[in-house]
């Protein structure tokens, strides 16, 4: 089996063909699992390709036109092998389906414990990660709890007996936790509900290696702010329809710097620009201030589009979520963030677009005079493709919407 170890759907994907896909497969359940972080073409015949494969495999939602709807990786599994009804795994895949395709998420949901484990570990020990969470996975699916287990007591424990200091990211994990155990009995994927269901012992040992992770998370991000506090950090102001807002450049290899840029702790940036040493750029905006981010991908994919190719992408065709065929350079996850490349997909170009000219697109992006101006000065004559920007939300809610199955 081939997957690029990433996201909650894909391990739960692989988690089902390893405990019921022999019937189908035949030594699936023994089959070697193998890791890429290269972009996996999905053609080779003895392989089974989960959440990956160009849009070739059976179990990868990302199809060449798009996603498929109310799709993720683990409900294709589930589906070809029978049990999306299955007791004990309907909820599941409700859930990883639902952290797949919203971005609002709890961060002590599986899905965002994953990412984070991730994030610790900087993308290595792919299977030490994949074997994490699969013991969570087995606790929801077969309930092998023996006694309820108190994850506010098992913490309070796990800092007595390692001696972790009352600091900053003590605060932050302990708040966490004790916002997990309000919501254990709504979400099978909660931190506090998966330990419900563990014996005390799994349980213990499960947290702990969750907690330590979740104590390396929090400093991470306490790292980004303290960088977001320094001279790295390239402050300029953006014109958007409420005024001038704030906007933040930086580089540096800390997957935290988006979240820190928009925090309190930072002053909030409305925008947030971060390159990382291999040059992958991702950009982030403050959810509150719900900016157009179609807009800005728009002129990012022409300006990319025309410094790879000499030749001019029209407006409309820059448009749309997730990745058009045009400059796959660039992604559109959700409303509030950008992506060229990250982490989990390392592979992808990065821009060749310099920070001072992504710099100069943003600060057109959010009001249509400078955008139309923009898109003027790059068509060289007057910009009958240019998109308003109440057309420009318009398109990009209809497509956030089928990229996310919704009709």
């Amino acid at each position: 089996m081939t997957e690029w170890l990433s996201h909650l759907d894909e391990i739960t994907g692989v988690r089902e063909l390893q405990l019921f896909g022999e019937k189908i497969f035949p030594g699936v359940g023994t089959a070697k699992i193998v890791f890429s972080d290269k972009e996996v073409r999905g053609d080779r015949k003895d392989c089974l390709y989960v959440g990956v494969g160009n849009g070739k495999s059976e179990f990868d939602e990302h199809r060449p036109d798009g996603r498929l709807q109310n799709e993720c990786a683990a409900t294709l599994v589930a589906r070809r092998l029978g049990i999306l009804n299955k007791p004990g795994l309907k909820e599941l895949l409700t859930e990883v389906l639902r952290c797949d395709t919203q971005p609002k998420t709890f961060p002590t949901q599986l899905a965002n414990l994953v990412k984070a484990m991730h994030r610790v570990k900087k993308g290595t020990d792919q299977y030490g990660t994949y074997l994490w969470v699969c013991k969570a996975l087995d606790a929801i699916v077969f309930r092998e709890r023996n006694e309820r287990i108190d994850p506010r007591w098992l913490w309070q424990e796990f800092c007595r007996v390692r001696e972790v200091p009352q600091d900053e990211a003590f605060e932050i994990v302990n708040r966490l936790v004790n916002e997990s155990f309000s919501r254990r009995n709504s979400l099978v994927t909660e931190l506090a509900s998966i330990v419900s269901r563990m014996s005390v012992k799994a349980g213990w040992l499960w947290l702990g290696e969750t907690f330590s992770m979740l104590l390396r998370d929090a400093d991470m991000f306490l790292e980004a702010v303290k960088e977001m506090n320094s001279d790295k950090l390239v402050a300029f102001d953006v014109q958007t329809a409420d005024g001038i807002e704030p906007a933040y450049f930086i580089t540096t290899n800390n997957e935290h710097a988006g979240r820190a840029a928009v925090s309190r702790l930072t002053g909030k940036a409305t925008i947030c620009v971060v390159r990382n040493t291999n040059g992958h750029t991702q950009i982030f905006s403050n959810p509150d201030m719900k900016l157009p981010m179609g807009n800005f991908i728009a002129l990012l994919r022409m300006a990319e589009f025309r410094k790879w190719t000499g030749k001019r992408l029209p407006a409309k065709r820059a448009y749309g979520a997730g990745t058009i065929p045009e400059c796959k350079q660039w992604h559109l996850p959700n409303p509030n963030m950008i992506l060229n490349g990250s982490l989990t997909h390392p592979w992808i170009p990065a821009s060749i677009l310099s920070l001072e000219e992504i710099q100069e697109i943003a600060r057109v992006a959010f009001t249509a005079t400078g955008r139309d101006l923009w898109i003027k000065e790059y068509c060289g004559e007057k910009p009958l493709e240019a998109i308003s920007s109440e057309d420009s939300l318009g398109i990009l809610e209809t497509a956030m919407d089928r990229a996310n199955g919704r009709k």
